[in-house]
């Protein structure tokens, strides 16, 4: 008996130990870029992931959805999908179509790009932390923000400088067109099907040598009637004067 209940609790033990791996095994990573150049330092949480910050390429990491951005105690958007192409912009965070350039949007991303360390924006936004410290304490939404209200609090916490809304405009409006022709390597890398993985050469008859089976690399030399030496069978081989009469 003490054997038989031995054996059922161990059998027990074995399958709640794997039914612990099979869930763990079977968790799947959602992963997106931050853009308006790439966002790096923004907060994000999602599901039991909090007070996670963006990468210098913008990219997160979650395990569901949504994603909810965050700079201190300023609510920057939220994502319920991550899009196909891997990247959230200012307008998927609102909700609102790429080619939408309104208020809100405007003031999206005036304020991310004001959020700059160095007021340097082509490559990458860099968000400092002594900025989120500042914000922490500020509860704002920021697609319910005045454009006086971003700036007066752009102000308020020292930016390097707060960018006009013609440039957060025509930054914006750059970058969005960069990203439709650039697939996020995170997601669906085209490279990976790209037919210029697939050699050319390895399949292209030129690398088959035609000298390999040119009829040229055959040297008519070895088979040229000239080779052999017509002198070996001319008849004035045979010396005439060995037989001539008059010797």
């Amino acid at each position: 008996m003490k054997r038989i209940l031995t054996l059922a609790t161990a059998t027990t033990i074995a399958l709640v130990l794997n039914a612990c791996g099979g869930s763990s095994s079977n968790t799947t990573s959602i992963k997106g870029k931050l853009v308006d150049s790439p966002v790096y330092g923004a907060q994000y949480r999602c599901g039991k992931v909090d007070n996670k910050i963006t990468q210098a390429d913008g990219s997160f990491v979650c395990e569901t959805l949504p994603v909810t951005f965050y700079v201190g105690g300023v609510k920057l958007g939220e994502v319920h999908t991550v899009p196909e192409d891997g990247y959230v912009t200012p307008q998927d965070l609102l909700g609102v179509p790429r080619n939408n350039y309104d208020t809100a949007v405007n003031n999206l991303a005036l304020f991310l790009q004001s959020l700059d360390d160095d007021g340097d924006i082509g490559t990458v936004i860099t968000i400092q932390q002594k900025h989120i410290d500042k914000l922490k304490d500020k509860q704002y939404d920021i697609h319910t923000m005045t454009h006086d209200q971003v700036v007066q609090l752009l102000t308020e916490i020292n930016t390097a400088r707060v960018v006009t809304r013609e440039e957060a405009k025509v930054h914006l409006q750059r970058h969005i067109e960069a990203i439709k022709t650039t697939k996020n390597p995170t997601t669906n890398n085209p490279t990976t099907n790209n037919p210029t993985t697939n050699n050319p050469t390895t399949n292209n008859p030129t690398t088959h040598n035609p000298t390999t089976n040119n009829p040229t690399t055959h040297n008519p030399t070895t088979n040229n009637p000239t080779t052999h030496n017509p002198t070996t069978n001319n008849p004035i081989t045979h010396n005439p004067i060995t037989n001539n009469p008059h010797k």
